[in-house]
């Protein structure tokens, strides 16, 4: 498993730290830092003005889907009971998840799950 997983998304760095806990990110307001949960594998954010969920960080565990508003601090569980989730991806309103045995479609603005 990687330690630090580090995406860039326009101008800004976010380091997903698996080792330490911790999500490092660059923001208007400056450096910020979040802890995450202990089992967090992989992460992506959602661009501004790119359907739902801009601005947030969707966190994923191998069982779990939160996402992160930095505006307010609070996480929110949007998906459970994944099967050993490996990775994921988020493009427009669609949240892609590879688990280790087949690849699913989450999409946040109807909050179901579709088969790929």
């Amino acid at each position: 498993m990687k330690i630090k997983i580090e995406k860039k998304i326009g101008d800004d760095i976010f380091i997903l730290d698996t080792k330490n806990l911790t999500l490092k990110y660059n923001s208007y307001d400056g450096n910020k830092e979040v802890k995450v949960e202990k089992n967090t594998i992989d992460f992506d954010v959602g661009k501004v003005g790119d359907g739902c969920g801009g601005g947030r960080i969707f966190l994923l565990t191998k069982t779990n889907i939160k996402a992160f508003n930095p505006e307010n601090q609070e996480f929110m569980s949007l998906f459970e009971n994944l099967n050993e989730a490996e990775s994921i991806y988020k493009k427009g309103c669609d949240l892609f998840v590879q688990e280790k045995d087949a690849k699913y479609i989450y999409n946040l603005s109807m909050m179901k799950k579709y088969n790929v």
